[in-house]
C-alpha cells in the first residue's frame, strides 16, 4: 500500500502506510528502503538516510538500499562513504552484474575513472548482452568504440524516467519555462484568450 500510494505521489499517505508495516514487522530491510524513497521525495535527506541505513544495517548486501543510500549522500558531499555502500555490495554479491554496473557508476562520480571502467567490465561479463551498458564503458573510457547511442539504453533511460519526469522537472530541477513562457505572452499581447501550440520536442507541461 505505501508503494502504490508513493507511486501515486500521496506521500503523507505513504509514509502513514510504512511506518505501520514497521511497526508490524520491525526488520523488514525492504520496507525501510521504501520509506528512503518516499522521505527522499519529500525533501528530507536526513531522515531518507536513516531509513537507507536501516535498511543496509538489517541487510548489508541489500542492492537497493546501499545503491540509494550512496545516491543520497552523494547529494550531501559523502562521496567517498557512497562509494564505500557500494564496495560492501559488490563484495557480498560479486556475481550481480547490476552491483557492478552500478558501483561503476558512482566511481565515476567520485572521478575514479579507471576503477569505473573496470567495474564496467566485470558486469558486461556477467552480462554480455547489454549494448547500453557497453555504451556506458566506451562513453566512460572515451576509446571512440560509440558512435551512437543505443535504442535500448535510450528505451530504457525515458520508460524508467516517464513515470516521476513531470513531477521531477517541477518540484526537484525548479523546471519554470512554461509558466514564463505564459506570463511573457501574457505581458506582450495583453490577452488572455489565445490558444498556444508548443510543437516543440519538450515536456508536454
Amino acid at each position: 500500500l505505501g508503494k502504490s500510494l508513493h507511486a501515486q505521489g500521496k506521500y503523507p499517505e505513504a509514509l502513514s502506510a510504512l511506518r505501520r508495516a514497521i511497526d508490524l514487522k520491525g526488520d523488514w530491510a525492504e520496507a525501510y528502503n521504501e520509506l528512503g524513497n518516499v522521505l527522499w521525495d519529500c525533501n528530507e535527506p536526513d531522515q531518507s538516510i536513516a531509513a537507507y541505513s536501516k535498511a543496509v544495517d538489517l541487510r548489508p548486501g541489500y542492492p537497493q538500499a546501499n545503491w540509494s543510500l550512496g545516491k543520497v549522500l552523494i547529494r550531501k558531499g559523502g562521496i567517498e562513504q557512497a562509494v564505500e555502500c557500494f564496495q560492501r555490495v559488490v563484495e557480498l554479491n560479486p556475481g550481480n552484474a547490476e552491483a557492478h554496473l552500478k558501483f561503476g557508476g558512482i566511481l565515476a562520480r567520485a572521478g575514479r575513472k579507471e576503477q569505473a571502467c573496470d567495474e564496467y567490465r566485470q558486469a558486461i561479463r556477467s552480462k554480455p548482452d547489454s549494448p547500453e551498458w557497453k555504451f556506458k564503458l566506451a562513453a566512460l573510457a572515451a576509446d571512440g568504440t560509440a558512435t551512437s547511442v543505443p535504442a535500448s539504453y535510450v528505451k530504457y533511460l525515458f520508460d524508467e524516467y516517464a513515470a516521476t519526469f513531470d513531477q521531477h522537472l517541477v518540484q526537484k530541477l525548479r523546471y519554470q519555462t512554461p509558466p514564463r513562457l505564459r506570463t511573457t505572452i501574457t505581458d506582450i499581447t495583453h490577452r488572455q484568450d489565445l490558444d498556444v501550440l508548443d510543437i516543440g520536442c519538450g515536456t508536454g507541461l
